[in-house]
């Protein structure tokens, strides 16, 4: 399984597909796994490149017990630490209403571009996803 590092903590990460780097977040009490079995990785894959992260907390990645270890820097940095470790600079992000925090935080990645698709719902409700901001901004 592969993982990046940001400091002392692990973040587990999958990557399937080919095309323009698409980031995708799950929920509270989600994992990458989830994508799969929602079936966005089967519908997703032929057109983008798919950065499945399990957030800190979740699935493979590591767990820390300090509450300040989950505040809205670190789990914008384990973001920043996945696509660094992909020598990723410009990418889509797709989130999970429980995965506002990380998405609130990415205008403060340094030198990364993003596009954003938002949805209010969770992974089992596709119906709820919808294109905030399609275009690619410079952060």
């Amino acid at each position: 399984m592969p993982y990046a590092h940001n400091g002392s903590i692990c973040i587990h990460y999958q990557v399937a597909g080919e095309g323009p780097a698409l980031v995708l977040l799950h929920g509270f009490s989600e994992s990458v796994v989830d994508w799969y079995e929602a079936g966005y990785v089967d519908a997703l894959r032929p057109d983008y490149r798919l950065i499945l992260i399990d957030a800190r907390g979740h699935g493979a990645s590591d767990k820390p017990h300090d509450r300040a270890a989950y505040a809205l820097d670190r789990r914008v940095a384990d973001v920043t630490a996945v696509l660094d470790a992909l020598e990723i600079a410009k990418a889509l992000f797709g989130a999970i209403r429980w995965a506002d925090g990380s998405v609130s935080g990415w205008p403060n990645m340094p030198a990364k571009e993003f596009g954003l698709w938002w949805s209010g719902g969770n992974i089992r409700t596709p119906a709820a996803w919808r294109p905030c901001d399609r275009s690619f901004k410079r952060v």
